[in-house]
């Protein structure tokens, strides 16, 4: 004796229309399993085409998105993830598939400690711990003992952090300590290189901020040549008076 066929339908129930239904799975037979030429219902004035389920649903609806829309057997049409439709095995539908809009690509729900770093959280430790190293509300925790440097934000007993753990950039590489000649403005982005240079005898400071490293070098090279083109044209006038004289 055959092993029966497991329908895959989900229980009897109001899953949208005036009357209850079973909803369809995805591994039903009856699901994307209809004539490929359009849903027809035998009646007495013979087939007529149907283009809504029972519950006044839209079919056919290409259900497992393959290209190819067919009906599903029987009285329900499945739809898809995005339709605005929330089906039994889906958390949520939101009527489209954007992430990060509180219901995700794929129809589950975003929230703070499911686990996924979504919207604007910065972190996501799959739980609603208040005091590890990410609070309940999905932030980083300044307090929390597993505070690590180089992960761009500047946590208790940190002075800098510019996401790494590498010195002689700005941050120290236990970020406690921010390097002579530096400033580190933004957490999370590379330290800016200061220059200060003495000229005469410290009648002139000149404090300048390079963005990238090695930027100083090309100021230093302008100012070391401009002071060429002085000397050698001071030189060529005091040579010139000298023999007028």
């Amino acid at each position: 004796m055959a092993a029966p066929i497991d329908p895959g339908l989900f229980e009897l129930g109001n899953y949208g229309g005036l009357t209850s239904t079973h909803a369809l799975q995805t591994d039903s037979p009856a699901f994307e399993s209809g004539d490929p030429n359009g849903c027809f219902e035998d009646g007495t004035g013979g087939a007529t085409l149907l283009t809504r389920d029972q519950r006044d649903f839209n079919r056919p609806i290409d259900g497992d998105e393959d290209g190819d829309a067919r009906c599903d057997r029987g009285a329900y049409e499945r739809g898809i993830c995005g339709d605005g439709f929330a089906e039994p095995d889906e958390e949520c539908d939101d009527g489209n598939n954007d992430p990060d809009d509180g219901c995700s690509a794929t129809c589950t729900e975003e929230f703070c400690g499911n686990g996924l770093i979504e919207g604007d959280e910065a972190c996501d430790d799959g739980n609603a711990v208040e005091d590890d190293e990410c609070t309940s509300a999905c932030t980083v925790n300044g307090d929390s003992p597993d505070s690590v440097c180089g992960n761009g934000i500047v946590e208790a007993g940190e002075v800098c952090d510019d996401g790494n753990d590498v010195s002689g950039d700005g941050c120290s590489e236990s970020c406690d300590e921010i390097d002579p000649g530096f400033q580190c403005v933004i957490a999370g982005q590379l330290c800016t290189e200061n220059l200060i240079l003495l000229l005469g005898d410290g009648g002139c400071n000149l404090n300048l901020t390079g963005a990238a490293k090695g930027s100083h070098t090309w100021f230093l090279w302008a100012l070391l040549s401009m002071v060429a083109v002085y000397l050698s044209d001071h030189l060529l006038r005091h040579l010139l008076m000298s023999r007028r004289k």
